[in-house]
């Protein structure tokens, strides 16, 4: 995933008609004295950085005068902040707000499908909100035949607790998120605070925008927005992750998927949709992914061994699943040849860490026989749910 920085974003929602506040990025300590003074002498200096939590570090700040933006930015710039150097502050007009609101749109992990996620308590950290008092969240499923239908945005203003007033200027403001959210292909679109001000409008001073990395190839403007090389989904790239961009440039063909986690399990998996079932079934049973690589379809085999091997190499592993959906583009015995080298060229010992594949397809019984070439490697088909495969690797994991 791939995080826009807050003025991009900002930007974006503007042209979809969203209103923003004035704002301006400035690389020196003068031109933020600049902006504050063309913005009435008080602004908000904020780090110019593509990570979640700038507050609680000290990287958004209030400039009640040009001296004090001035301060502020001079304190800022060239400081590391959540990992990222900063060379850049964003200087924007303050607004006062009479009333503050949570609004997000997120992609399921699962079937990738919108939902809309919203809270009358703006301002507070939503993972805060989900540990004290999730019943305050308002959760709406939708469907990307109907989008964002009037009614719906309507009963969220309701269940934000908005008089007629409010709802008049929500409505139109959440369908313009909505809009954002689908024509960028996001995985997420958080707006907290959403403020209501003193007249009544809607106001979005600030924005986290998420994109799906695989679906950059077809938005060539946020492309060049973004900096592969140094986020990934809003936080510093791990070094296994910039290895993997480093066999992408190598080998070329589509971008490989590739997270780095803290989990135990590493999960290589041929599609979009074999990887949101796999995670799913992981995480029911109750193990975490260490990386999660999907190599989709169309792939050089170089690519996807030397890949593999850079996972399988990962320290700490506990537990190697490879698997895919029925591939109808590719034998099946060409995708598990090339995961099974990478293996034998990170030094995989099976019977040490255990190696659990699950494919169907053309040549799926060549495929258990190269499968074979590596001891104690289990290979299921689709007889075996992937439930009951991931299952025994765990416990194989858990055993070993």
């Amino acid at each position: 995933m791939a995080r826009l920085l807050e003025h991009d974003a900002l930007r974006i929602l503007s042209e979809h008609g969203v209103t923003v506040p004035d704002f301006a990025v400035v690389g020196s300590a003068e031109e933020a004295a600049a902006a504050t003074t063309r913005f009435g002498g008080v602004s908000v200096i904020k780090a110019l950085v593509p990570s979640g939590g700038r507050g609680r570090a000290g990287a958004v700040r209030v400039a009640r005068s040009a001296n004090e933006a001035r301060t502020i930015a001079a304190d800022l710039l060239g400081r590391e902040v959540l990992g990222f150097q900063v060379d850049r502050v964003m200087v924007i007009r303050l607004i006062e707000a009479e009333w503050e609101v949570f609004v997000a749109f997120e992609a399921d992990e699962v079937d990738g499908m919108p939902s809309l996620v919203a809270s009358a308590l703006g301002g507070i950290d939503l993972s805060e909100v989900r540990e004290r008092d999730p019943s305050t969240l308002i959760r709406r499923k939708l469907e990307r035949a109907t989008g964002m239908p009037d009614y719906l945005a309507r009963e969220v203003a309701e269940d934000l607790g908005f008089g007629a007033t409010e709802s008049s200027a929500f409505v139109p403001v959440l369908r313009a998120m909505y809009d954002t959210f689908v024509s960028c292909e996001g995985t997420l679109l958080e707006i907290n605070p959403l403020m209501v001000t003193a007249d009544r409008s809607i106001v979005v001073p600030t924005a986290v925008l998420v994109i799906d990395e695989l679906s950059l190839n077809r938005h060539p403007k946020l492309h060049e927005l973004l900096d592969p090389e140094a986020t990934n989904a809003g936080r510093v790239r791990t070094v296994l992750e910039r290895a993997m961009l480093a066999i992408d440039r190598r080998h070329g063909g589509p971008p490989l998927w590739f997270v780095e986690h803290d989990g135990d399990v590493a999960l290589i998996v041929s599609g979009a949709g074999a990887r949101n079932y796999a995670l799913d079934v992981l995480h029911r049973a109750n193990k975490k992914p260490a990386a999660i690589l999907d190599v989709g379809r169309g792939q050089l085999l170089n690519k996807v061994r030397e890949a593999t091997a850079a996972v399988a190499a990962r320290p700490g592993l506990r537990g190697i699943a490879a698997c895919g959906e029925i591939d109808d583009f590719a034998p099946v015995d060409v995708q598990v040849g090339a995961f099974l080298q990478g293996l034998v060229d990170a030094g995989v010992d099976p019977s040490k860490t255990p190696v659990m594949m699950r494919f169907d397809g053309a040549r799926i019984a060549e495929a258990r026989a190269i499968a074979g070439g590596l001891p104690d490697v289990e290979f299921y088909d689709a007889e075996t749910p992937l439930e009951i495969a991931i299952g025994r690797l765990v416990a194989r994991a858990e055993a070993a």
